[in-house]
């Protein structure tokens, strides 16, 4: 597997249990009313989501680009029936 997307992946499951941990304490804080830091931690886990969907765009560019083009696929034989 590709070094690049070995990274990703990783980048990807730290990511989510980032998330995990984010709600997490969103509960807490909102169990305990902290209303103005379940604000902030709310934000914070937006940004996370943000970073975790651009990850797995980039992933899928990724193994988009490890796709052999489909020009290499498939043999040019246009000039046999020629």
């Amino acid at each position: 597997m590709d070094d690049s997307l070995q990274h990703i992946e990783k980048s990807i499951a730290q990511t989510w249990g980032h998330i995990d941990r984010q709600r997490h304490i969103i509960e807490v804080l909102q169990e305990h009313g902290h209303s103005q830091d379940v604000v902030t931690a709310e934000v914070l886990l937006q940004t996370l989501t943000a970073s975790l969907e651009a990850l797995c765009e980039r992933k899928a560019n990724l193994l988009e680009e490890m796709q052999p083009a489909e020009s290499d696929a498939k043999p040019r034989l246009e000039w046999i029936s020629k």
